[in-house]
């Protein structure tokens, strides 16, 4: 039997309905579970941070919305462990099941009904530090109204610069988030590639540039009013010309996807819907 550990966002699940109903159907199962997140502490269950989750665990299941399951990824993407989101928010990209099958998520785990589908995660570096994101790098203003002129280099090899409000390196995954918002493309889960995107470009040219997932891009901010953002939280307020240097990591994410799964079904109905 497989050993799970359950995520839960309180924000998205204020009185935890929807985890206690998971839980029970987990628990009829036979299954044993771990909780973490906004549910530790929760009577009848052992709980721990999810920065002390145990290696032995397969899968974790993760209640919340795209940013949720986004955190749970950074945090655990060092580890062999699947991740199985489900959707309490409005998009909903990189979740496996939405809150109305809950059923559908504990037959599958009963009977090893899926597919794990590993995307990659990006290696950023400034200076001594290095962080990792599954969705995407941001170059993006301060809170001045002023834009970013950012240099940007592709394996040494000066590109462009960009006259905006930012600039975005993306990963696969993070094409349907705020690269799809920026005009970028949309990039099919597992293709092997990075986009470089303007947010609000003051140029008539703001074409996406797609790049292999082994090169190397640096972004140098011109100016003193830039930050950066690694999916979409705030790492650094930058200084002019210091140099991000993203990458792809050596490590990847991975997903727990249903046989049924459908992207270009699933891409088309939430980008359709009016709550996107």
């Amino acid at each position: 039997m497989k050993k799970l550990a359950l995520y839960s966002n309180i924000l998205k699940d204020p009185d935890l309905i929807v985890t206690y109903q998971l839980l029970d159907k987990l628990r009829v199962a036979g299954f044993e579970v771990l909780l973490t997140g906004d549910c530790v502490g929760a009577d009848r269950y052992a709980s721990t941070h999810i920065a002390n989750l145990p290696d032995d665990i397969d899968v974790v299941i993760v209640l919340g919305g795209d940013g949720t399951i986004l955190k749970v990824a950074r945090a655990i993407s060092h580890k062999d462990v699947a991740i199985l989101g489900v959707n309490l928010g409005k998009k909903g990209f990189v979740s496996t099941a939405e809150k109305d099958a809950l059923d559908d998520v504990v037959r599958s785990l009963v009977e090893d009904d899926y597919d794990v589908q590993e995307e990659m995660v990006l290696c950023v570096k400034l200076g001594s530090s290095v962080h990792y994101a599954v969705n995407d790098v941001v170059v993006g203003r301060s809170d001045s109204f002023d834009m970013v002129p950012t240099d940007v280099y592709v394996d040494d090899k000066y590109y462009y610069t960009y006259d905006a409000d930012g600039v975005i390196v993306s990963t696969p995954t993070g094409s349907t988030a705020y690269s799809l918002s920026a005009g970028g493309p949309i990039i099919t889960p597992g293709a092997k590639c990075m986009s470089i995107i303007g947010i609000c470009q003051h140029s008539l040219y703001n074409r996406a540039l797609v790049v292999n997932d082994e090169n190397t891009i640096v972004l140098r901010p011109k100016g003193p009013n830039a930050k950066l953002y690694v999916d979409g939280e705030l790492v650094k307020v930058l200084d002019t010309f210091d140099k991000v240097i993203v990458s792809k990591a050596d490590r990847t994410v991975k997903f727990v996807r249903f046989k049924e799964y459908n992207f270009y079904n699933k891409l088309m109905t939430k980008l359709s819907s009016t709550t996107y």
